[in-house]
């Protein structure tokens, strides 16, 4: 019988909160200086945090169960099981959401219109992340050879490969030359020399996560990473804070969420909850809470945006306790209610991955 691992249904629990909470508390984060007091850049560790916990456990979760999905199925099976759990929801979700921009915002409702935002990501922008993971399955196949070949050294070397084309060169010059982080930042060296690397950065998590899951790290090693993580969460905060010094503004932290050092933070955070809590074994209470909560975050994920704008339309702007804690309960459990009824609905269970 396949091991389940508890402490990733934690994780995947704890990372859609986080985002609930980010996404939340963007509504009242970006603010000029003037009407904020000295706890902006309390704010701004918070932000931090929260991006960590968030999606990128979320790409590493995908990368520690997947990257060697050969071991279990061929790549068939993991096509028709992983396919219709990302295609069929996506699109079905982004014709609703097409459907609740008109009545809420009153944007224009034609086939044209909705084919062209639908391959744009301008439906429902954090819809971006089931785009990237459809990526994943589609080159999952040729890099999950490397895991079922036991090539951990090649793994290792891709994943700096992309932390250093994407994750340093790439994001300086998104933040501080004022290029595109999906071209590259403008730089010709992404642009030309290393296209496949452009844009890329989400599969160093992939990679990173299926190395920490599957590896055994002694004290030493581990103080290493741990130290990365510490100069990673440093060099966040030092171009946060400069950022919003310079553009008097309290700015969002996610703009840095692409930046090598939340990388570096993410894995020390990823390899310490492995650590302590990789053969974690609490009660089958326990465990079957988790096992449910986890199967719901993707659909948590899909319902949790729209549920947030209805209340922002409603209620408007939220205070800072409202936005970090009242709000994202409100938006998890309501949209965990959904998710689990339509999960138990045969044939309607399709549209909820």
């Amino acid at each position: 019988m396949k091991k389940r691992y508890v402490y990733m249904d934690l994780l995947n629990v704890i990372a859609i909160m986080a985002v609930i909470v980010t996404h939340s508390t963007t509504l009242f984060s970006v603010r000029p200086f003037s009407e904020q007091s000295m706890f902006w850049i309390l704010l701004l560790i918070a932000q931090v945090i929260l991006m960590v916990l968030g999606v990128p456990m979320l790409f590493m979760i995908s990368g520690a169960n997947l990257l060697n999905y050969r071991s279990k199925y061929n790549t068939k099976i993991f096509f028709k099981k992983r396919w219709l759990k990302a295609i069929v929801p996506l699109v079905f979700w982004s014709v609703i959401y097409f459907i609740f921009n008109h009545i809420l915002f009153g944007d224009k409702l034609s086939l044209n219109e909705f084919i062209g935002k639908f391959l744009n990501n301008s439906i429902n922008t954090t819809f971006w992340f089931l785009y990237v993971i459809i990526g994943f399955y589609i080159v999952l196949p040729i890099f999950s050879l490397m895991a079922h070949d036991g090539k951990r050294s090649l793994i290792f070397y891709s994943a700096v490969v992309y932390f250093v084309s994407s994750g340093l060169i790439g994001s300086y010059y998104s933040i501080y030359r004022g290029g595109d982080f999906a071209t590259g930042g403008n730089m010709p060296l992404l642009l030309h020399a290393l296209p496949a690397l452009t844009g890329w950065l989400p599969i160093c998590y992939l990679f990173a996560g299926y190395l920490i899951h599957t590896g055994t790290f002694d004290l030493k090693t581990r103080l290493w990473i741990y130290v990365g993580g510490i100069a990673g969460f440093l060099i966040t905060m030092i171009i946060a804070v400069t950022t919003s010094l310079q553009s008097r503004t309290l700015l969002n932290a996610g703009i840095f969420s692409q930046a090598g050092g939340i990388i570096l933070l993410s894995i020390a955070a990823f390899t310490f909850v492995k650590h302590w809590l990789g053969n974690w074994n609490p009660s089958p209470y326990v465990q079957k809470v988790l096992r449910k909560l986890s199967s719901c975050s993707l659909g948590i994920y899909i319902l949790h945006f729209g549920i947030l704008q209805a209340i922002n339309h409603v209620y408007g702007t939220f205070s800072l306790l409202s936005g970090t804690v009242v709000v994202p309960v409100i938006i998890y459990f309501s949209a965990l209610v959904v998710v689990y009824l339509l999960k138990r609905i045969p044939l309607i269970n399709i549209i909820v991955p």
